[in-house]
């Protein structure tokens, strides 16, 4: 982890209230952008700070599309990058690590590359 981003995080340290409560971090990112990486292992270190995170939420946001193919299926690349983040058992310690990943789809496109199109 970068030390600057370390020292950014120790400003504000959150004390559990109950430690044993189950908890669904319900909304993430993976990026992996140069001199902006936020991936396992920094998740990692966030979930395990005290509070019993027992699963995480991967939300959409744009981060490895697929660069080729047809266009509705671009975003699919996103997904593909949180599974290879993530490994095939998704669990990490007790944490079940984007249990949920919430993704894009262009609804604009219509039936555009359906099979019943």
């Amino acid at each position: 982890m970068a030390a600057g981003r370390q020292e950014w995080l120790q400003l504000t340290v959150e004390v559990p209230l109950d430690p044993a409560l189950p908890i669904c971090d319900p909304h993430h990112h993976f990026w992996n952008r140069p001199g902006e990486e936020y991936l396992l292992g920094e998740l990692l270190y966030d979930v395990h700070s005290g509070h019993n995170i027992v699963s995480t939420v991967f939300i959409e946001c744009r981060e490895m599309w697929r660069r080729y193919g047809p266009e509705e299926l671009k975003p699919i690349g996103e997904t593909e990058f949180v599974e290879g983040v993530v490994s095939p058992s998704r669990k990490h310690g007790g944490t079940a690590v984007a249990a949920g990943i919430v993704g894009f789809a262009d609804l604009t496109l219509g039936r555009r590359g359906s099979p019943r199109a």
